[in-house]
Formats: C-alpha cells, sequence, structure tokens
C-alpha cells in the first residue's frame, strides 16, 4: 500500500467535503454540462484550488493522489469516496482540459 495514504485520504476527503458544502455538490449538479463549457471550467478551477490549498502545492502529494486513484485495489474497505464514479470521471475530464487551457 502506498506510504501516507491515511493522510491522503484526509486531504481528499476535506477537499471534496468543501466542494460539496461549498456548493452543495455543484459538479453533481453540472454533470450533463459539458467539460470544456464555462461551468465546468470554474468547476474545475475551484477543485484544483481546494486540492492545492490542502497539498500546500507539494507536487509530491499531488502525485500520491493520482497514484492513490490507480491503487483503489488497495484502499481500505472502511474508506467511502465522498463523490460518485460519475462525478470523479466529469471532474477530471474538466481538470485535464482546463490544465490544456492553462
Amino acid at each position: 500500500m502506498l506510504m501516507g495514504v491515511g493522510i491522503v485520504l484526509l486531504l481528499v476527503l476535506v477537499a471534496a467535503l468543501l466542494l460539496l458544502l461549498a456548493g452543495h455538490n455543484p459538479v453533481q449538479a453540472a454533470l450533463g454540462e459539458d467539460p470544456a463549457g464555462e461551468k465546468a471550467q470554474g468547476l474545475a478551477e475551484r477543485w484544483s484550488e481546494l486540492i492545492a490549498r490542502f497539498t500546500g502545492g507539494d507536487p509530491g502529494i499531488e502525485q500520491n493522489l493520482s497514484k492513490l486513484y490507480a491503487d483503489k485495489a488497495n484502499w481500505p474497505s472502511t474508506f467511502k469516496k465522498p463523490y460518485s464514479d460519475e462525478v470523479g470521471t466529469f471532474i477530471h475530464k474538466a481538470m485535464a482540459l482546463h490544465k490544456q487551457g492553462q
């Protein structure tokens, strides 16, 4: 299992919860939108900013987040992702497009 998975899971959970509380799950509400559209790009920006705040901009922690999501088979059985796979797919598409546009 990855080192620091507990800390990374906590960071992901806190960032996702802040997004959900701040906007009453705005990503879920945007699922029918174009990931390249203005609304989705605004959500991608917010998501990226929250992750950056909680990682302190540390690229190593951000890389571990990517590794974590690629390693779902080793997630603790008690961990419940705070958003659906559909939301995750949508926000990751929007974030990839956002990074291309920067």
